[in-house]
């Protein structure tokens, strides 16, 4: 397989760098439409903006107040926590670049609440359903 040498000196399959490729361009894609204020980051205002749509639709009645709140932040904390920008309080588009598949998870969860559910659900959907009977057993 060709290979493409990367700034780090590590070698890159040609089938990397098209996924590479083909990510950096979903997200200068996206990125208009998420940098609302064109203000050339998403702080945790904007996302909030976003996420408030994405978590009334997916708990819609139960979604209220206090607990309504702390989960967008920690639905905010873990966005900042997988993307790991350069900045601590925003995220660029460069950000979202450079930090692989998990830019695009960033993304899908703040604009898709099918997205946001299953990253949501992540964990219980990689254990695969006799490990979840056996959790629910203990």
């Amino acid at each position: 397989a060709a290979a493409v040498e990367e700034e780090e000196g590590e070698e890159e399959s040609a089938g990397d760098a098209w996924l590479r490729l083909q990510r950096s361009a979903a997200l200068r894609y996206l990125w208009p439409l998420l940098d609302l204020d064109k203000k050339g980051g998403l702080d945790r205002p904007a996302m909030s903006y976003f996420l408030r749509d994405v978590l009334e639709g997916r708990f819609a009645e139960d979604f209220h107040g206090a607990l309504a709140t702390q989960l967008a932040c920690d639905v905010m904390d873990e966005i900042f926590d997988l993307v790991k920008p350069a900045a601590p309080s925003r995220i660029t588009l460069r950000d979202l670049c450079v930090c692989g598949f998990a830019g695009l998870t960033a993304c899908a969860i703040l604009v898709d609440s099918e997205a946001f559910a299953l990253y949501d659900r992540r964990e219980s959907l990689a254990l695969g359903p006799d490990e979840n009977e056996d959790r629910a057993d203990s």
